[in-house]
């Protein structure tokens, strides 16, 4: 019976309305309009004018173009244009056909079965159309029948995600979820950066892209770059419309951004000073190392295993405490952080440690004959600028500071430009001690004290005046000491103490303890001076040792040692001697920490006593490379005066063994 139905509704449109009958039954529900598609177009579009009531299944709501309808059976035979939406989950449609009694003349036709009118609910996209409501007879009412219908829309265009974090390199699937109940004509892609919009071809950049298309949707991005930052839309198309996602966002992960707002830092000894790292990472940061250079040698900071020096220098906080910073401190820093996509490095951070100044002095006691010029030596070493010297003296408790510019006819230097101070003709009133004190911008700091003291008469030859000549001279090398020594006087007008001399075998030299003890000879020929008075001159400053040597066919050499004194008489005068240098053979070294021996006072090494073996005194060992107390004039004889190095065991015609203060 349906089938007639719709044959003979079918036949009324085609008269009236012209409209192309399609031959299945495929309910749709049309946007903006409600209707069965059996024709190409919705019925109710060119009929409205038409509309008209006849009866109703039953009320409803229902929006018409322009106002809403209310269908009720208070107006069966209400004229109005009924094209009908969605309301909400509920829907109606009118059935646009002319009154029955009017329009049965006009087209002869009896059309008792024609629809009325079709309601229902919708969920999502599916229609359930609950009524379709059509005249049984003309006595019978309505025959209403169950259809399903379809609600023809746009697409939609969905997106799963809205932000992806990527890292370079990698590949990436911008998702796109598009649904249509009517095929998707296109699917285009749009980048935004910065305002400047561009669309994606995805099929002419395969090696950048793939996808994006009516086939698969979603964008891939292959080997994600920096350019690929931005945001992103999907659009899709159907016959009706197209409907676009909203924006995707394309972070790209990068290695930390690591950033030092100083490049340098001055700090003071002492102090503790923070090298700042500000480290910035859409990742989580997996590490952050410090590293120093000194000179080229670089080397890793383990805050952890140092924490009595270091701070800091790890994840949680990247910048480095240094603790108590030192003179080590001083070198370049550099910062690194890592994350899961690699690492990088700051710049690099100089730190360099402000000391005082560094104040030494070489020698902490002067004696100066009165009359001589004495330079008090005062070391300053500092990494900054000088902004002061100053020497004060104190005088039994009387402190006076040295002010060398106003006193230029008594003093010199004691400044920044040169901190030694120079004493010129030196008085007993300069006796006393001194202090050198040195300033920088971070502090001041002083010596130890330097003690000088004034002698009348000289100590050594060495502080004899420049018109005395080669000759005999008292000295007064300690208190109460008093004795003559033989000076010379070199060609570089130096002047040289002798404590040894032979030239002729005038004086016997194989003698006993006593007799070397207090020294025997003439100062002017040959001699010993004593080993209690060569204590004495030795004990009282820093001396080298010249020796001379002559042999009998008339040739010369010489040997000399920078460093030489000799132990009192408890120490059985004790030889200190070393640093050689000359022409004649290191042949006394040997005997450096050996006691002086004689015939009658045996402290050598060998089992039998060495002076008697070799008929002299000297400090022998086991027993000697050199013999200069030996027998005089012997030919080649190993008792005779011999300096190995020079000669051989052949005895020598003449040495002299002599001593010089520098300090």
């Amino acid at each position: 019976m349906c089938g007639d139905i719709f044959a003979i509704f079918l036949c009324f449109v085609m008269s009236h309305c012209e409209f192309m009958v399609i031959e299945k039954q495929k309910d749709v529900i049309y946007t903006g309009h409600v209707a069965f598609e059996i024709f190409s177009i919705p019925m109710w579009s060119h009929c409205a004018q038409l509309c008209t009531r006849l009866q109703i299944c039953k009320s409803i709501n229902f929006i018409s173009l322009n106002k809403t309808c209310q269908i009720n059976v208070a107006e069966p035979n209400r004229s109005t244009s009924c094209l009908t939406k969605s309301v909400g989950d509920s829907f109606v449609a009118a059935s646009a056909l002319p009154k029955i009694d009017e329009y049965l003349y006009k087209v002869r036709l009896f059309l008792p079965l024609l629809i009325k009118e079709l309601a229902g609910i919708c969920k999502g996209h599916t229609c359930n159309i609950t009524e379709i409501c059509v005249p049984k007879s003309k006595s019978e009412g309505y025959q209403c029948h169950p259809l399903i219908g379809y609600r023809i829309v746009p697409p939609n265009v969905q997106i799963p995600q809205s932000s992806y974090d990527v890292i370079i390199g990698q590949s990436v699937t911008l998702v796109c979820l598009v649904t249509s109940h009517l095929p998707i004509t296109d699917v285009t892609w749009k980048k935004n950066v910065n305002n400047s919009v561009s669309t994606i071809d995805s099929g002419g950049s395969a090696h950048l892209y793939s996808g994006g298309n009516v086939k698969s949707p979603s964008l891939i991005i292959s080997n994600v770059t920096q350019h690929d930052i931005g945001t992103y839309i999907c659009s899709a198309t159907n016959m009706i419309e197209t409907r676009s996602s909203n924006t995707i966002t394309v972070v790209l992960h990068l290695p930390p951004n690591v950033h030092i707002p100083l490049t340098s830092y001055e700090i003071t000894f002492g102090q503790s000073v923070t090298l700042v790292c500000v480290v910035t990472s859409n990742l989580p940061i997996t590490g952050v190392t410090w590293k120093k250079n000194v000179s080229g040698s670089v080397s890793m900071i383990d805050p952890d295993d140092n924490s009595s020096l270091y701070s800091g220098g790890n994840v949680d906080s990247p910048s480095l405490i240094i603790l108590n910073v030192t003179a080590n401190d001083t070198g370049t820093y550099i910062c690194s952080a890592s994350n899961l996509v690699g690492t990088r490095s700051s710049d690099t951070i100089s730190l360099v440690v402000n000391y005082p100044p560094n104040v030494h002095i070489s020698q902490s006691s002067y004696d100066v004959i009165n009359g001589q010029s004495v330079t008090l030596v005062c070391i300053v070493t500092s990494e900054l600028p000088l902004t002061g010297v100053t020497w004060k003296k104190n005088d039994g408790g009387c402190v006076s500071t040295i002010d060398s510019d106003d006193s230029s006819s008594l003093y010199s230097g004691g400044n920044v430009g040169s901190p030694s101070l120079i004493i010129f003709n030196v008085t007993q009133n300069d006796t006393g001690t001194y202090i050198c004190s040195a300033s920088n911008k971070v502090d001041t700091r002083s010596s130890d004290t330097i003690t000088l003291v004034i002698h009348t008469f000289p100590r050594d030859c060495s502080d004899l005046g420049l018109l005395s000549g080669s000759g005999v001279y008292r000295i007064y090398p300690a208190t109460s000491v008093e004795f003559d020594v033989y000076c010379e006087k070199d060609i570089m007008c130096e002047r040289w103490t002798v404590f040894q001399q032979r030239f002729d075998g005038t004086y016997g030299f194989y003698r006993n303890w006593n007799a070397y003890k207090i020294g025997f000879g003439d100062l002017n020929g040959e001699f010993w001076l004593g080993n209690d008075y060569l204590h004495y001159i030795t004990s009282s400053g820093q001396y080298r040792l010249r020796v001379e040597l002559e042999a009998y066919d008339g040739s010369t050499a010489y040997a000399e040692y920078s460093t030489f004194s000799i132990g009192d008489s408890q120490s059985d005068y004790i030889l200190n001697v070393g640093g050689y240098s000359g022409n004649a053979g290191e042949n006394f070294q040997y005997h450096d920490g050996m006691k002086f021996s004689t015939f009658d006072r045996d402290n050598d090494l060998k089992d039998e006593n060495c002076a008697n073996i070799y008929i002299g005194a000297w400090w022998y060992d086991s027993c000697y490379d050199s013999n200069l107390n030996g027998r005089y004039g012997v030919s080649n004889d190993t008792t005779g005066i011999v300096w190995i190095g020079f000669q051989g065991f052949s005895s020598l015609k003449a040495t002299k063994m002599m001593i010089q203060r520098y300090y």
